[in-house]
């Protein structure tokens, strides 16, 4: 008993202890699991199925979980999509939200996905609704981005192979073409062979890109939509072309899609046909993000290029989701809230957003939709299908095997195939002539004015609190502390615009560097820092504005030194103001550490620093107000800008306010905000900088002082007034100078007839002297010769600013500048002195004269007319002289009432026509005309010396309208007279056209269907 006693009492003990530690050790499970499980059991986890691995939406999604901190989204990625989404989406599994595979059904839409709204509701807040996954009115799924049809290309090969322009027609990117190929070792072409959903991308190219906005239902009910002149004809051929001469890879069967996108990235390959989309992808994979663009089908319809706008995947959400609210939450976040499109240089659907700045690069683009068809029409489309896919990617396979080599099949018969399998597929679908068009359009234009905000920026702007705007104080002339702890500077004067604009309250902070002002920034306690520069590191971790300030950075260094002399930057030694970092140090070991810029610069004035890197402006600005004997500027491909930043989960509409507001900011009105800070840091010189800049006149100044107090009367106070006013001459004359940096700077002495220029003048106008003689200097230089003249002109007439051209307009080679003048004059010695700059503003005047193009052109025959004729003639030829001798003319039909009489007014209008292209071939290369009224038609040639060459012309037009016009049955001979008179370059063109005017009336007394010159200028 006494043993079974024992045994059982030291089994309880042992179940008791082992109960004890099952309980402790528990509490340590406990303890150690509970904080995860109670935290991940009170988080909706909402599945977002997508169809690429790294679709690029983390910064998305972190956004979206900061804002909502009790939802994680985790990504659902499936390959091959469109083939098993569908499966996915009907499966106990379902996940959440999901792109929608676009040959989802009416029924499985109904079945499995949650309507997101009507139409009508949705349509004012969404553009592209027409693509949207929708049953009649109800859309169930909205496009997640919008992209372009067209090309992808790398600037550095277009470039390197001295392209300077994009093409606008098929001829001219086919000359591209083989300009990178001889002149470069690098690939021309992507042909896309190996991948079939590549060569589809030609299709769109046949519908909008060479239609422009006409509506076609060619391919829909025509009778032999592939035949020659037919746009899938240009577009094929223009395909096979590029194959056919070689300027693609040489091995289309090896050449895969990844090979391109990194060829491309990294400046191997020229061009890729594929849509917008592709553009993130391949700035990813580069070194150089910047150097890869957009550029539009090669096409120009009346002036225009046009792009088909298409919708990537729509975003659904499924009905078996356990979280509809916070899906719906989500979606919305994506779609409206979210900078996604914008970083992946892709289009919103959301109306009122801003195009990426990548599109905005291509001038007069177009850009449309192909929008819904009617059932019936739909049906017709798929029918046809059945026959002839042209979206699969198959039949453009055999048109690339016939021409490389690879089949033995001939292209010109696989179009004649394709005719007979449309009209075979129209025999069993019934042909409906006034239904829809397929590819009906909509038309936008992608520099449209889009500065307006829309309802639902107007709501967001009145919710927002009083604005928190960071900005440095020691970033001249950007941003800097004036009088008073004031601040100024170009940065402050563009956020005032902004909030100007937007109407809303708004408070300044105060920072020393970026670091600082960034740091505020990630914690929140301001909410946008202005200033900020366009680094790799900022842009992967804020939401950048574009950008209002662009500049190029300089190398500031020591010239006495041997090795800076080379340029050898990695055995130099670096000036680095603390907390500024910057990607151009990356890989730079010998730093010297400054607490601010001036300190950098003193620096490599003094020797301790061998160099240090800056913008433009703010060395010129520092290195102006002091004096630095060892130092020089050279300037450096390196190019940067200031941007506004955001954090990262800032709302998207925030930044598409700001960025409208920022276009909406002329760029004259930037150029006039960074001119007059400069100019007002320019006239801010203390007893330091004086001290630096003027040692000497320094001294004299203080010891004149003392001897005057001594020996007032040995000096008079005349003497004293001579001295302070030559002080203030050269004052006025620096701050001019200052007004005009990284200009072509000159200064014209009147009194002695000189121009005194610098070493960028020198350069642009091919000229090797410091110092130009106005009455002697080299008078084969004709550049030269056309600016002294203009300059002579606007001394004599008292003009402070011009415009002229130098070249050749016939060729289209011109360079437009403005020169600007102010004077300064001596009154002790009375000498008057013209300081001043040369701007390039080649840009300006393209767009003003393509705004002309587009305004100015008479309706019927497509010239000028007379208002066009006049800002034309005012811009390019009233002012500026370049020949001495212009040849003005008059011209008209001959009887030409009775061409209506007998033609008809339409007829008429033909003649009007026929007239016109004839101006057009004679005068297109060498002048201008126009339409003055009814048939009268005048024109202008600046050139007016070869005066037998003009003789030839007048008399060659004369005689090619001297012909029978026919129109529907009527027939009538045709006639014309011009009067022309050659005169002075200087004469009033309203008096020039009278004595036009008058010669014309000398040949309708006579026998007309003729032409008179006369030559009033003196021999």
């Amino acid at each position: 008993m006494e043993i079974v006693y024992r045994i059982n009492k030291k089994l309880k003990k042992l179940i008791l202890i082992s109960f004890a530690m099952f309980i402790a050790l528990q509490s340590i499970v406990t303890i150690k699991l509970s904080t995860p499980i109670y935290a991940k059991s009170n988080k909706k986890v909402i599945r977002f199925m997508v169809n690429e691995p790294n679709i690029g939406l983390e910064r998305c999604v972190n956004g979206f979980e900061k804002k909502h901190p009790n939802i994680d989204i985790k990504f659902l990625y499936v390959d091959n999509y469109c083939e098993k989404a569908l499966n996915k989406l009907k499966s106990n599994n379902s996940p959440d939200v999901m792109f929608i595979p676009p040959k989802i059904t009416d029924s499985d839409k109904q079945k499995y996905l949650l309507k997101l709204g009507n139409r009508t509701q949705l349509e004012k807040e969404y553009n592209y609704l027409d693509q949207a996954i929708k049953i009649d009115e109800d859309i169930y799924g909205l496009p997640s981005r919008m992209f372009l049809a067209g090309f992808v290309y790398n600037k550095k090969v277009f470039e390197k192979a001295g392209i300077t322009k994009l093409p606008t027609s098929m001829d001219e990117f086919l000359k591209d073409m083989s300009y990178i190929k001889n002149n470069t070792d690098k690939i021309p072409f992507y042909s896309g062979y190996t991948y079939k959903w590549a060569l589809t991308t030609w299709e769109y190219f046949t519908y909008i890109e060479m239609m422009g906005d006409e509506k076609n239902n060619e391919i829909q009910n025509g009778s032999n939509p592939f035949a020659t002149g037919s746009t899938h004809e240009k577009v094929y051929d223009f395909y096979c072309n590029i194959l056919r001469n070689h300027y693609c890879e040489d091995s289309c069967k090896d050449y895969t899609w990844e090979n391109a996108v990194e060829d491309l990235a990294n400046g191997n390959l020229g061009c890729i046909a594929a849509g917008s989309w592709a553009i993130q992808i391949i700035q990813k994979a580069s070194d150089n993000p910047s150097d890869i663009g957009y550029m539009p089908f090669p096409n120009t319809i009346r002036n225009k290029q046009f792009a088909s706008v298409i919708a990537d995947l729509s975003v659904g959400i499924s009905k078996k989701t356990k979280y509809p609210e916070e899906a719906k939450e989500f979606v919305d976040y994506f779609l409206d809230e979210s900078n996604y499109n914008l970083e992946t240089q892709n289009i919103s659907i959301v109306k009122g957003r801003l195009l990426p700045e990548v599109y905005r690069e291509v001038k007069n683009l177009c850009v449309l939709q192909n929008c819904n068809v009617s059932e019936n029409m739909y049906q017709q489309y798929i029918e046809i299908g059945k026959h002839l896919n042209m979206f699969s990617g198959n039949e453009q396979k055999r048109i690339a095997d016939a021409t490389l080599g690879y089949s033995n099949e001939k292209v010109e018969n696989i179009y004649r195939e394709w005719s007979r399998r449309w009209i075979k597929s129209q025999a069993s679908v019934e042909k409906n002539a006034v239904g829809d068009n397929i590819q009906s359009i909509n038309a936008e234009n992608v520099n449209q004015d889009l500065t307006n905000f829309t309802e639902q920026e107007k709501k967001y702007i009145k919710t927002l609190p009083i604005l928190k705007v960071g900005i440095l104080t020691d970033a001249p002339p950007f941003s800097y502390m004036g009088k008073k702890n004031k601040i100024r500077g170009m940065s402050k004067l563009v956020a005032d615009d902004i909030m100007k604009k937007m109407k809303t309250k708004y408070k300044f902070v105060f920072f020393d560097n970026e670091a600082q002002m960034t740091k505020a920034l990630d914690n929140r306690t301001i909410d946008l820092a202005l200033g900020v520069e366009d680094t790799a590191s900022n842009i992967e971790k804020y939401k950048l504005t574009k950008s209002y300030m662009e500049y190029n950075n300089v190398l500031v260094r020591n010239k006495k030194l041997r090795n800076v002399s080379r340029l050898n930057l990695a055995d130099c030694r670096a000036a680095v103001v603390k907390n500024m970092h910057r990607d151009y140090y990356k890989g730079i070991k010998k730093k010297h550490k400054c607490d601010s810029v001036e300190d950098a610069i003193e620096s490599v004035n003094d020797g301790d620093a061998d160099y240090t890197i800056l913008n433009y402006y703010t060395a010129n600005y520092y290195i102006r107000n002091g004096q630095y004997s060892n130092l020089e500027i050279i300037s450096t491909s390196s190019k940067n800008s200031l941007k506004i930043a955001f954090r990262d989960e800032e709302n998207a509409q925030m930044l598409s306010i700001f960025n409208k507001c920022l276009y909406d900011i002329s760029d004259s009105s930037l150029e006039t905000y960074l001119l007059n800070e400069d100019n007002n840091l320019a006239s801010k010189m203390d007893i330091k900088m004086l001290m630096r800049q003027y040692p000497m006149h320094f001294v004299l100044g203080i010891l004149f002082i003392y001897l005057l107090v001594l020996v007032e009367i040995w000096f008079s106070g005349y003497e004293k007034q001579k001295y302070l006013h030559k002080q203030e001459f050269y004052a006025k004359r620096y701050a001019l100078l200052a007004e005009m940096m990284d200009e072509y700077i000159f200064e014209y002495n009147l009194s002695e007839n000189t121009i005194t220029v610098d070493e960028k003048f020198r350069e642009f106008f091919e000229f090797s002297k410091n110092c130009i003689d106005v009455n002697q200097y080299e008078k084969n230089n004709e550049k030269l010769n056309q600016f002294i003249e203009a300059l002579k002109n606007m001394v004599k007439y008292e003009k402070k600013e011009q415009r002229i051209y130098f070249g050749n307009l016939g060729d289209q080679n011109v360079t437009w500048v403005r020169i600007f003048i102010s004077q300064i004059e001596d009154e002790d010695t009375n000498n008057i002195l013209y300081v001043g700059k040369i701007s390039n503003v080649q840009h300006e005047m393209e767009e003003r004269q393509m705004f002309l193009k587009q305004t100015a052109l008479d309706s019927l025959t497509k010239v000028y007319n007379r208002s066009g004729f006049n800002k034309i003639y005012n811009d390019q030829y009233s002012s500026n002289c370049k020949y001495e001798r212009a040849v003005v003319g008059i011209l008209d039909y001959d009887n030409f009432k009775k061409v209506n009489d007998t033609l008809g007014h339409l007829g008429g209008d033909k003649a009007l026509k026929v007239l016109a292209e004839e101006l057009r071939k004679t005068f297109k290369d060498i002048g201008i005309f126009a339409r003055y009224g009814g048939d009268e038609f005048i024109f202008y040639i600046p050139d007016g010396r070869d005066v037998e060459k003009i003789r030839d012309l007048l008399a060659n037009l004369v005689k090619r309208m001297n012909k029978i016009l026919k129109y529907e049955n009527n027939f009538i001979r045709i006639s014309i007279s011009i009067g022309a008179v050659i005169v002075s370059s200087k004469k009033n063109i309203d008096d020039a056209f009278d004595l036009a005017d008058h010669e014309l009336y000398k040949i309708k007394e006579n026998n007309k269907n003729a032409y008179r010159l006369k030559n009033y200028c003196k021999v």
